[in-house]
């Protein structure tokens, strides 16, 4: 009888452990189901995360500031059903996954976006040799080192508002001069999402 009940008892203890510990628990998912631990992780010396902005209306964005992606964006459909409208993936490692055959999923993308022909340009009376990563062309500023896939600096400024700040070097992917660009979302309460640069 003694074994019995430490047997149950050590059942009930382990049961009410993974109850405690479910990653999947609702009340840690947002509007569109995502769970913000799965964004977190470290690249590059830099810390990763998922950041949840919202409106007064329900409308939901989650930005992930490992290429500055857009991950979700819930509004109301026609019905006022709420809505993720953008495609995306689940978690940080779908988006790493992708260096090797590169999406640009929801990202911002830098220093220049769309392609350069056959990665050349001049400025003045210097020509820049870019990185090729598109063919003989560098697309949306050099591929798996372009901004896309970079980790910014992210400050959340209130529950509606995210600001992400990325720093490219001098000779970066070729391109010339430092440059500095800082991207600031806001989630307004007529349900929209103001992206400036």
């Amino acid at each position: 009888m003694k074994n019995f009940k430490l047997i149950l008892g050590a059942g009930i203890a382990f049961a009410m452990i993974c109850a405690c510990t479910n990653v999947n628990d609702a009340s840690q998912l947002t509007a569109s189901g995502l769970n913000p631990a799965a964004f977190d992780t470290t690249i590059n010396d830099k810390v990763v995360k998922l950041y949840t902005l919202k409106n007064n209306n329900g409308m939901e964005v989650c930005i992930t500031n490992y290429g500055g992606r857009v991950v979700s964006l819930v509004v109301p459909d026609k019905d006022g059903k709420p809505t993720d409208v953008v495609l995306g993936f689940d978690n940080i490692a779908q988006y790493v996954d992708t260096l090797n055959s590169p999406t640009d999923y929801g990202s911002s993308v830098g220093r220049y976006a769309n392609r350069i022909k056959d990665g050349k340009f001049k400025l003045g009376d210097t020509e820049y040799q870019l990185k090729q990563n598109d063919g003989p062309n560098c697309l949306h500023g050099g591929g798996t080192t372009g901004w896309m896939n970079q980790v910014y600096d992210a400050e959340q400024i209130d529950e509606q508002t995210l600001k992400l700040t990325i720093t490219a070097e001098d000779g970066e992917n070729g391109f010339p001069g430092k440059v500095t660009a800082i991207t600031t979302y806001k989630v307004t309460d007529d349900n929209t999402l103001d992206i400036t640069w």
